[in-house]
């Protein structure tokens, strides 16, 4: 079994190339993996979720893949969606 690694906020922040205003920012907007909780002051993020967001950003002048878009959409809640009632 493969265990995956659990990354401090520091790392996650070195690979992404993002700050921590940003990674908050964007975990409030529901566009980033959010942390596991592994003690009572202290998260960690899952480097496959981490890679894998990595993985789905799009090039400079790129466009988005399908499945990160719907990955996006189905991660938003109910009313944050257009033409929901």
């Amino acid at each position: 079994m493969v265990q995956d690694r659990l990354m401090r906020r520091e790392a996650v922040e070195e690979r992404c190339g993002l700050s921590r205003d940003t990674i908050y920012r964007l975990m409030g907007e529901g566009l980033f993996p959010r942390p596991l909780q592994v003690g009572p002051r202290a998260v960690r993020w899952s480097e496959t979720e981490i890679e894998s967001w990595i993985s789905n950003r799009p090039r400079a002048g790129g466009r988005w893949k399908e499945s990160a878009i719907a990955d996006l959409i189905e991660g938003l809640p109910a009313n944050g969606r257009q033409g929901d009632a």
